[in-house]
């Protein structure tokens, strides 16, 4: 559906218009002067079409009382009508019966974007989104940004994690020296200690023993130059002493000698050992908890970038309605760079295939900037727009070239 004919009357610096677009052609250049009323006529359709929310003001040329904008879409006929106080909207249908909730009915011709810059002045979010619905993935989009946003605030929260173990890992000193594997037990000191110390005490009591033998033994040879007559016992009895002496003295030489000093040494230096082994465990501990946690932190890392490869696969099997054409996690995209380092005429001929490919039912756009477009980017334009079938109602600032001359309110010519 398109405009077969505009009539307005009024609506801000028009005093009264009349345009019947070639069927022919694909667009409707307005051109002429500045503040003549080119815009006054896109604003006059776009008022009739869009609704309440699309008029800023109450639209009527200085001097006068009401005003209205008419436009002839073949099936139907749309009318806005405004006065000092209010405005009605009328729809008929190609039989001339007046139709019931008329707006309701334009917003569903309409569909929501008629004006590529509209869209050119949303902010890069909105731009996203409205694409992104376009194109049918916003679903797909938004699990994939979910998980996406999962594995971020996990990998930030690891990142938080990894500070916190990294500093009680450096917060240990580096132990010096060869240490144990494990703490030192005090206890099995202790009874290393009380053994050798029974040891010794054994070996005393042998050398007391032996000592003492000695004494007995001389004083048996005293008594024997005084005690002949007891002489063969008493020499029995220094024989057998002599066996037990020197079987003692075997004894005594076999039994080994306990060092007792590094026992000793070992079990007052035990606490400080194992406090080194302590620190020097949890130092271990520490750098494994390190360790794994990074290990968790870069696999998060490869499962985003799995996801993000995801989600640029979806994007690129899209149909793009311009070729080049993206989405980042910013906004629309066009060969991999933000659309804001598009030239303007680039982004005219963007915003304006988004709008065709959105499909309303009344395939009219309008191009408040056609001054912009040089000859090969207007042409690109009108090529779109006969190709999807849609008519193009374009602003071009001077008389030069073909289109509806507007000057002081009215159409001069048509060239």
């Amino acid at each position: 559906m398109k405009i077969l004919k505009f009539t307005g009357e009024n609506v801000k610096r028009l005093k009264f218009v009349e345009i019947e677009p070639d069927p022919d052609s694909s667009a409707v250049v307005l051109r002429g002067k500045n503040e003549q009323g080119k815009s006054s006529v896109l604003d006059a359709i776009w008022y009739a079409l869009g609704g309440k929310a699309s008029v800023q003001g109450v639209p009527i040329r200085e001097g006068e009382v009401s005003a209205y904008s008419e436009v002839d879409l073949g099936e139907f006929m749309v009318k806005r009508t405004w006065t000092e106080k209010n405005s009605y909207l009328t729809i008929t249908d190609s039989r001339g019966a007046k139709l019931s909730n008329p707006q309701t009915i334009l917003d569903k011709l309409m569909g929501k974007l008629s004006d590529p810059h509209a869209l050119a002045r949303m902010d890069k979010k909105q731009q996203r989104e409205i694409f992104i619905n376009l194109l049918g993935i916003s679903d797909q989009l938004e699990d994939l940004d979910n998980e996406i946003q999962k594995v971020v605030v996990m990998r930030q929260e690891l990142n938080r994690d990894m500070k916190r173990i990294k500093g009680n890992y450096e917060s240990f000193p580096d132990v010096e020296g060869d240490l144990p594997e494990e703490p030192l037990s005090v206890a099995e000191l202790m009874e290393d200690l009380r053994k050798a110390e029974e040891q010794m005490k054994l070996i005393e009591n042998v050398q007391r023993e032996v000592l003492n033998q000695e004494k007995h033994n001389e004083e048996i040879e005293g008594q024997i130059e005084h005690l002949r007559t007891e002489l063969y016992d008493f020499e029995t009895e220094l024989a057998e002493g002599k066996k037990k002496h020197e079987r003692m003295t075997r004894e005594f030489a076999n039994l080994p000698d306990p060092d007792i000093d590094p026992i000793r040494q070992q079990i007052a230096s035990a606490d400080t050992i194992n406090e080194q082994i302590r620190k020097r465990d949890a130092k271990r501990d520490a750098k494994k908890d390190l360790e794994v946690t990074q290990e968790r932190y870069e696999n998060l890392g490869q499962e985003k970038a799995e996801l993000e490869k995801k989600k640029l696969s979806i994007l690129s099997d899209a149909d793009m309605p311009i070729d080049g054409l993206g989405i980042d996690s910013d906004g629309i995209t066009l060969n991999g760079l933000p659309i804001e380092n598009a030239s303007d005429a680039q982004r005219t001929l963007i915003f304006a295939a988004i709008a065709m490919a959105m499909n309303p039912e009344i395939k009219i756009l309008k191009i408040s900037d056609g001054s912009l477009l040089d000859d090969e980017h207007m042409a690109k334009l009108i090529d779109m727009a006969e190709e999807k079938g849609f008519q193009l109602w374009i602003e071009s600032v001077g008389v030069d070239g073909a289109g509806v001359i507007i000057e002081d309110g009215a159409v001069k010519e048509a060239v």
